[in-house]
């Protein structure tokens, strides 16, 4: 059936301009602290604002998302940060105006997730999942790794406040093609739909058992971890290739994207690899736990290489296979999460999205201290011992993670239909 793959570009689409809105802020540091007179602290504090309101919006938007359906809420969120991010060019001023416009970007921007998720799970089956979540969530790393190039070309030929509104303009076209062509319901798998639906209000008796639950408990670590060596990623990886691997900022630009490229791939291929094992087994736990928890396992030990080795060929090896090993969590998490309580995905979903972003919050903080212990003379170790601590974080979450057992959820009403593959 085209039209599921259809949905899904859009989504994934989407993904690379949610991210891409994200990265210009990172990308264009320098020329924005220039022309507004912000410090270095105020930029921290900016880009928390994003990360404390982004987490809030992903809760309280998911359960929005599971009240008024998916199709709905990603529309409302695209229109929200597409406006956000053309005001952004026109109206930021100063520290206030900015720290404002990036506040409201995450809160617009957080809920995506959740929403995307539950609307890809009424599209696709089981045991396509996997590899569907994982094309979707590779438009991530296209839109804060692999574009890195073209956006500091377009922010050095135009100017950062010509990129917040052009991204925000194509964000309008988004839109318009998510509103006017895809479908608000999936006939052939309304099934589907209906397992992902509410029937009954929220009740708090039938979600915190498994709140507190070792899978969902576990999972959400695994979700932490990740998620750390990935803020690491974006927010110092730049300034560790230009002062450690010695690269000039065009070929920073051009490693990054190819650093997002592998990741792709490696996602990809694992992705792929845990949905033939489901097809075979219909086993949760093998498939989406077992395999996913040893490359994640493989990607923190891959990660913690950079500790001693820092040629730019291993970088881009090391941090693409890396990442790309232990970002196949990001769609597994929700994966697993969904088969606890269908109808409750986009909540699920909002929580993970929440865990994930707290690790936002928490690993470039610690990172920059990490670092500034080291001292002045000595950031070569100091981003060494970053990357150690990042590394045994991802590797201890992932071991954990072995331990999740979805297939004894405590409430699953979904079911499986290996026959819907060939829909």
């Amino acid at each position: 059936m085209l039209i599921r793959w259809f949905v899904l570009a859009v989504l994934f689409v989407s993904l690379i301009v949610n991210f891409v809105d994200k990265s210009i802020l990172g990308l264009a540091a320098e020329p924005i602290m220039k022309d507004l007179g912000i410090s270095f602290t105020q930029l921290g504090l900016i880009g928390s604002g994003f990360y404390w309101s982004f987490p809030i919006a992903a809760i309280l938007i998911g359960a929005f998302t599971d009240k008024l359906g998916s199709h709905r809420a990603i529309s409302y969120m695209l229109l929200a940060w597409s406006i956000i991010q053309i005001a952004g060019g026109f109206f930021v001023s100063g520290f206030t105006t900015l720290f404002l416009y990036r506040s409201l970007l995450g809160i617009s921007e957080g809920g995506f997730g959740p929403a995307a998720f539950k609307e890809m799970f009424v599209w696709f089956p089981q045991n396509m999942r996997g590899k569907a979540a994982t094309i979707f969530n590779s438009g991530a790393w296209i839109g804060a790794f692999a574009l890195t190039p073209l956006i500091v070309m377009f922010i050095q030929m135009a100017g950062w406040k010509h990129t917040f509104i052009y991204s925000g303009l194509i964000g309008l076209v988004v839109f318009f093609v998510w509103t006017v062509f895809v479908p608000k319901q999936n006939s052939n798998l309304e099934s589907d739909r209906q397992a992902g639906t509410p029937e009954t209000k929220f009740k708090w008796s039938e979600f915190y058992p498994i709140l507190l639950s070792r899978t969902c408990i576990l999972t959400l670590l695994a979700s932490f971890g990740y998620f750390f060596l990935l803020t690491w990623m974006s927010v110092w990886m730049p300034l560790y290739l230009v002062k450690i691997a010695g690269l000039s900022a065009t070929q920073m630009g051009w490693a990054s994207a190819s650093i997002g490229g592998v990741m792709v791939i490696t996602g990809l291929v694992f992705g792929v690899i845990s949905d033939r094992i489901y097809k075979k087994t219909h086993n949760l736990r093998t498939a989406r736990v077992l395999i996913v928890g040893s490359g994640m396992s493989v990607g923190a030990l891959i990660i913690t290489t950079l500790y001693l080795a820092h040629s730019p060929v291993w970088a881009v090896i090391a941090f693409g296979v890396g990442t790309g090993l232990a970002s196949v969590i990001a769609s597994m998490s929700h994966i697993v999460m969904s088969h606890q309580l269908p109808e409750r995905t986009a909540v699920f979903s909002g929580i993970i999205v929440a865990v994930q972003n707290m690790a936002g919050i928490i690993s470039p903080a610690i990172t920059g201290y990490i670092i500034d212990i080291a001292g002045k003379g000595n950031v070569e170790q100091g981003f060494g011992n970053s990357l150690i601590t990042v590394g045994s974080v991802l590797l201890f979450t992932s071991l954990l993670y072995l331990f999740v057992n979805p297939d004894k959820s405590l409430k699953s009403k979904e079911k499986i239909e290996p026959a819907m593959s060939n829909v």
